[in-house]
């Protein structure tokens, strides 16, 4: 298309759309493009229609195409005048080739607020450091100081915060949570002990223990939650599901206890959801898992076990005997569970 013609193609209503015509443009007509920036800037009929989307999109092509353009401050100054809307990534990077102090202080203004990316924003910005640090104190000697370091993300791990985040590791969960980093042992422990708690940030916190300590403490830690008393309990089957997606994403090798005790488990546990989470943590152990899961359904009444068989065995996968051992059961079972292992057989091949 020429010029002309995406010039006369911006549609009401249509930010997508008009932000491809808006972009397309600047690649064509470069610095002659000024005067439509300027009308998606200050809200102007002249593209049919601004909507926040548009504007946002607007700000990323001026960081990128006309970075401190003295012809678009004006427009951009009208830009925060009319829209409460504006996402501090891509306003950001724009306001600060203008006025560095407003943008430092809007930046602010978004770390009151909770937006985690200014947080990661201004913890880039050197000159900015010192404000931080302040802030960070502040929050961190506030009611809600776990708030605040689950929305430092990553900027909570660097050097200076850590330090101050650490003396916090015994009474707030996300703080341990990066005190933990340090490798200490008796924190783990520490941490790993809340297993059980009626807090779910301190139970994530102790999860995450659980893949710090050697691979047999963890097992004796977290097996007795498979026969705790509430197990059968929605915070104990709660508990239960999360330790089999812990050890899903552990580097380590989980201990050679783990498949004969869950096996065992399955065998006694009486309770339906708990069989299907038995099942489910069962698939972690892969092929070596794969034929008690195929004979864990006791009966077509087994709802729970039923449930989950065919993702389980879809998550080993058919290689190494698997499909034919599924084949073979299916063939020679009846119902619900003839029906559960065709699906899985279905999601082999899907």
């Amino acid at each position: 298309m020429t010029s002309e013609e995406i010039r006369s193609s911006f549609q009401e209503g249509d930010e997508q759309g008009n932000f491809d015509r808006l972009a397309a443009l600047v690649e064509l007509e470069g610095e002659g493009c000024l005067d439509v920036m300027r009308a998606v800037l200050e809200d102007t009929v002249e593209v049919g229609g601004i909507y926040s989307n548009l504007r946002n999109g607007a700000l990323e092509l001026m960081a990128k195409h006309f970075p401190g353009h003295p012809a678009l401050e004006a427009s951009l100054w009208k830009a925060l005048e009319i829209d409460e809307y504006l996402h501090i990534d891509f306003l950001y990077p724009v306001v600060v080739l203008y006025d560095r102090p407003r943008a430092l202080a809007m930046l602010e203004a978004e770390v009151a607020r909770g937006v985690p990316q200014a947080i990661k924003l201004l913890a880039a910005e050197p000159s900015a450091r010192p404000r931080l640090l302040e802030l960070a104190d502040r929050a961190l000697a506030g009611e809600d100081p776990g708030r605040f370091i689950v929305l430092l993300g990553d900027v909570a791990r660097e050097p200076e915060i850590a330090a101050r985040i650490r003396p916090l590791a015994d009474t707030v969960p996300a703080a341990a949570e990066i005190a933990m980093a340090d490798g200490d042992v008796a924190l783990i422990r520490r941490v790993a002990d809340q297993l059980s708690s009626a807090d779910v940030r301190w139970r994530n916190a102790a999860l995450k223990a659980l893949g710090r300590l050697a691979s047999g403490e963890a097992f004796e830690r977290a097996s007795p939650l498979f026969t705790a008393a509430d197990r059968t309990k929605e915070a104990g089957r709660s508990r239960i599901e999360s330790i089999g997606w812990t050890f899903r994403t552990l580097a380590q090798p989980l201990d050679t206890r783990w498949l004969p005790f869950l096996i065992g488990r399955l065998a006694d546990e009486q309770d339906q959801h708990v069989r299907g989470s038995l099942v489910s943590a069962l698939s972690m152990f892969g092929v070596d898992a794969a034929e008690a899961i195929v004979g864990a359904a006791r009966d077509d009444k087994d709802k729970h076990v039923l449930a989950a068989l065919p993702d389980a065995l879809a998550e080993i996968g058919p290689d190494h005997g698997v499909r034919e051992l599924v084949r073979a059961a299916a063939d020679n079972a009846t119902g619900k569970r003839k029906k559960a292992l065709e699906a899985a057989l279905e999601m082999f091949d899907a």
